[in-house]
């Protein structure tokens, strides 16, 4: 039997009386105001949870991220409750004891179920070693777990387990987030709610008691007794009546008092009940994010200080009416929470992270964001009349199509000057926001992600999605509480960062110390936790992703008096780890995450670069040179964005080559000063080493190496350094202070021009644009998907729709799904066999597709592996992977039939493999050896040489820029 209360109550209707009168069975006033003093959150299933928990017949187990409901069971049971943890060394001692001797046993922080706690679930006796030792009366078992599910536990144990979830629903953290506000307001109010909760007892026990009395007496008195004092005694029922009146009397002001000061309380409470509902529902958006990556875990705690931060700023709009009050506190929540999660996230997820909250809390109609999404009509092309204009061009004529086929009103208001300016789609009156953002996405995907950020920074009320300007010194003097988790983009190294700064004394720090996992150093590493919380030291245990077995004991050490109540103040927590699978999420939700990586855009890299070689090499810092050698190592690094216009891969360049880059020629460029000879051979030095032995040592390419010759050359310059020329055209250098030159750099523009500041094609960004947001809407779909597919009923809703969309798919195009095998010709064209392949590979993937529609459940909408393995860069996305295919088997057929001289390239599986083909048949047909032969482009279809023996038309193809270099 598995229950689950998942908190999602409603207090309306009849379905509330049924819950109160429920409650009112299982549970006791004095037993509900007893437990909410514990520390139990007081909604109704939170309640029934308890109840079940200790009077149930099965084992329950509290799943308990937030640890509430330990925290609370520990309070109600006391001091007879063993506690234990499936790694303590004493777990089968303690468990053994509290069998022995029949006490309440509670098994905390399991990650992976104890096989020896088997027996016990089903009530047997419990086996240990030859010794079996059945449970005593009084004996009761309790287990806990971090974890949000519980999928690594056995069937049959899940079967026997009785599932419970205090206080994890919206109604329950809105309750949590008054209390907590009351309590900042109040500090007292916690002990005066325990008095007062005394006082109750008290008085309701000594009421009881007085009227027990008096029923005794009335019992035992006869006749005229009942009205006569009895002889001997001090007092006969009639004053015993007397003394019970009184005391009632005595008991009704006391309750009548505590009530009053529980109406102050409730009153209150009813003033920020509507910020914290708010919150709780923004909360659980936040929560979903896990679905983008398992690290980004973030917990009720932090959550609730953004929640109490939002409140504080309520005292600074006093002057506002209370509407207006609510409004803004409400945008203040709303940017910390964007604020918060933006610092944890990377970079390329920083805009699905914003959309999600968007959409939270502006709705959108379903058929727009799946429109968005990408989910399009099957029978779009056959069943729709539209007639495209003529000035639409070739490529984005099915995009308008589909478009048509959905929102007829908006493709009948559609104009040539949509297309010609985007800024005309914004001025249009009759559309709403989110219908701006589909014309955009069909008619110039090259503005969407300008779009869609601009969207999402409306309604979340920011200026930008860039999170707010951070350090690891800032992060140093303020986090005391939390350990800090640095989410490393690829080559990123904090550590050297980190040394300079506890050398410097930041936060009054004895040391630093850093261990790094992966490698047996666990012990070490739990040695040296020790010492850091005992001394006051910094430590930084690095690579976490090489040891995921070893974090749920590293949970356990953070959250032990250690390293909590005991800790050092001058302690500092550093952890590090890359993005990876199965990293444990209660220990990403404990940690304040931020993510190290070089921060968006030319502007704010500098600044960052500069700050870091500020704190290292303060008292002796070249201004002039750390600002050139700044501005080079950002625009290396953003030049990445662009790959591979920019770059051909993402070089893991990072701050070690940056302080290499200052040792070697910042360095030697101020010996230079000094010495004032060869002032020009100086400068070549100073290229020669960033271009061959800082930065040029992680190319891989010709292109890429002119690229970095031309950017070192332009940038690491006498006449920029000495002010002759602006550096990249906005900046003079000077040889002003260290806050002169931040000041001047804030006057920059946050934009990054292609041309001006990477040498790039001036619509290199727009290539960049359409890749980034279709990146980004991936993104989004597959966290809503996963969120959605929490829900049973969605997720079974969502298998039956793919399933029923691709069997109208097949029944709609089944001679293509049956056909047979095309054999090829032998000694002929290799093209035409080439393509006779490419057919073969289609239509094995379709047959492939044919059956796994018969068997396979889909869970989500991603294209299985094993369908990509023949189409490695076809579509993420089921449906249109699939019609995808029957596209490339409609263009292929033509290939076939009519083997014309015109490729389009997009229809193909191997690009790749085609030039090669086309490479042998041009060495077949010209006699000559491959090797000499290389690849030409020519843009004119008219303009043909007799020469070229060989040559194909080619289509399909996405170019950026206006170079043309031969391949």
């Amino acid at each position: 039997m598995q229950i689950y209360y998942s908190i999602q109550m409603q207090d309306t209707g009849k379905d509330d009386k049924w819950k109160k009168s429920a409650i009112d069975l299982l549970i006791t006033e004095r037993e509900r105001l007893l437990w909410r003093a514990q520390g139990l959150p007081v909604d109704t299933g939170s309640l029934v949870g308890a109840s079940c928990a200790l009077r149930g017949p099965l084992v329950p187990i509290f799943v308990d991220p937030s640890g509430v409901a330990v925290s609370w069971l520990k309070n109600n049971i006391g001091s007879r409750i063993e506690i234990t943890k499936p790694e303590d060394g004493k777990f089968l001692t303690t468990l053994e004891l509290a069998v022995r001797f029949g006490k309440p046993l509670l098994v905390e922080e399991i990650v992976e179920f104890p096989s020896i706690l088997l027996p016990l679930l089903r009530r047997r006796p419990l086996k240990l070693g030859e010794r079996t030792l059945p449970a005593p009366q009084g004996f009761k078992l309790f287990l806990a777990t971090r974890r949000d599910k519980l999928d690594g536990f056995p069937k049959e144990v899940d079967a026997v387990l009785f599932k419970i979830a205090l206080g994890a629903g919206s109604k329950s953290l809105a309750e949590r987030f008054v209390e907590k506000v009351l309590l900042k307001e109040t500090p007292k109010l916690a002990s005066q709610r325990r008095e007062a909760l005394e006082r109750e007892e008290k008085l309701s026990g000594e009421r009881d008691t007085a009227r027990l009395d008096l029923l005794a007496q009335l019992a035992t008195a006869r006749g005229q007794d009942l009205l006569q004092e009895s002889e001997g005694s001090q007092g006969g029922l009639l004053s015993s009546l007397e003394a019970t009146q009184s005391k009632a009397k005595e008991i009704a002001l006391a309750l009548e008092e505590s009530r009053r000061s529980l109406e102050d309380v409730t009153r209150r409470a009813n003033e920020h009940e509507r910020l914290a509902k708010f919150a709780a529902n923004l909360y659980k958006t936040v929560r979903g994010l896990t679905a983008l990556n398992p690290l980004y875990v973030f917990s009720a705690e932090a959550f609730t200080d953004i929640y109490l931060e939002a409140e504080n700023y309520r005292k600074t709009i006093l002057s506002q009416d209370k509407r207006e009050q609510e409004k803004l506190v409400e945008k203040r929540l709303i940017q910390l929470s964007l604020h918060y999660c933006s610092k944890a996230v990377y970079r390329e997820h920083r805009l699905p992270v914003a959309l999600q909250l968007a959409l939270s809390l502006n709705s959108v109609p379903d058929v727009e964001r799946n429109f968005l999404l990408g989910e399009i009509p099957l029978n779009g092309d056959e069943d729709s009349d539209y007639k495209v204009p003529d000035w639409v061009p070739e490529e984005r004529r099915l995009s308008v199509r589909t478009l048509a086929l959905a929102f007829p009103q908006i493709t009948a208001r559609m104009t040539l000057s949509w297309l010609k300016d985007v800024s005309n789609i914004y001025a249009e009156r009759n559309l709403t926001t989110f219908q701006k953002i589909l014309i955009i996405k069909t008619l110039r995907p090259d503005y969407l992600h300008t779009a869609l950020s601009k969207l999402a920074a409306e309604v979340l009320g920011v200026k930008d999605l860039a999170p707010p300007h951070w350090s690891l010194r800032k992060v140093a003097e303020h986090e005391t509480t939390y350990p800090v988790l640095l989410l490393l983009s690829p080559g990123a190294d904090p550590g050297s960062e980190l040394r300079a700064l506890a050398n410097n004394r930041v936060a009054s720090t004895t040391g630093f110390v850093e261990v790094s996992l992966g490698q047996g150093q666990v012990v070490q590493a739990e040695l040296a936790l020790e010492n850091a919380c005992r001394n006051g030291n910094w430590i930084l245990l690095s690579n976490l992703h090489l040891a995921l077995n070893w974090l749920p004991r590293l949970e356990s050490l953070l959250r032990s008096p250690m390293c909590t109540a005991n800790k050092n103040p001058a302690t500092r927590i550093w952890l590090t780890t890359e993005g990876c699978l199965g990293f444990y999420p209660s220990l990403a939700g404990l940690c304040l995450k931020l993510a190290y990586e070089p921060p968006e855009g030319v502007k704010r890299n500098v600044k960052r670069s500069l700050h870091q070689l500020h704190q290292k090499h303060e008292n002796a810092m070249n201004l002039a040179g750390s600002l050139l050698l700044s501005w080079l190592h950002a625009t290396l690094q953003e030049r990445r964005k662009f790959v591979p216009q920019g770059w051909i891969r993402s070089y893991e360049w990072n701050e070690s080559d940056l302080e290499a880059a200052y040792e070697l020629v910042v360095r030697k460029m101020d010996d230079g000063k000094r010495s004032e000879k060869d002032k020009d051979g100086n400068w070549q030095t100073g290229r020669g080493l960033l271009d061959v032995a800082i930065y040029g040592g992680r190319l891989q390419d010709d292109y890429d190496m002119g690229a970095l010759r031309s950017i070192v050359r332009d940038v690491w310059s006498s006449e920029v350094f000495e002010g002759r020329r602006k550096l990249a055209g906005v900046l003079r250098v000077t040889n002003d202070s260290f806050e002169d030159l931040v000041k001047a750099l804030e006057r920059i523009s946050d934009n990054d021009s292609p041309k001006e500041r990477f040498g790039l094609p001036a619509n290199a960004h727009r290539a960049w644009e359409r890749t980034a947001a279709e990146a980004a809407l991936l993104h989004l779909k597959g966290v809503l998907i996963k969120v959605s597919g929490n829900d049973d009923k969605n997720s079974k809703k969502m298998e039956m729709k793919i399933q029923r969309d691709l069997k109208e798919l097949i029944d709609r195009n089944g001679s293509i799904f049956g056909s047979s095998k095309v054999e090829q010709e032998k000694n002929k064209n290799p093209l035409k066999n080439f393509f006779i392949d490419e057919m073969n590979l289609t239509k094995k993937t379709l047959n492939l597709i044919r059956v796994d529609v018969e068997s396979a459940r889909f869970e989500d909408t991603k294209t299985p592996k094993h369908w990509m393995e023949n189409w490695k860069y076809g579509p993420n996305e089921i449906l249109p992977f699939v019609k995808g295919l029957l596209l490339r088997h409609q263009a292929l057929e033509g290939f076939l039939s009519e083997f014309l001289p015109v490729v389009d390239m997009s229809r193909l599986a191997r690009p790749r493999a085609f030039l090669t083909v086309l490479k042998q048949h041009t060495a077949r047909e010209t006699r000559q050896p491959m090797e000499n032969l290389r690849l030409c482009v020519n843009w004119f279809e008219n303009d043909r040489n007799d020469d070229w023996k060989v040559s194909l038309l080619v289509e399909g193809l996405l170019i950026s820029g206006n170079f043309t270099r031969l391949i």
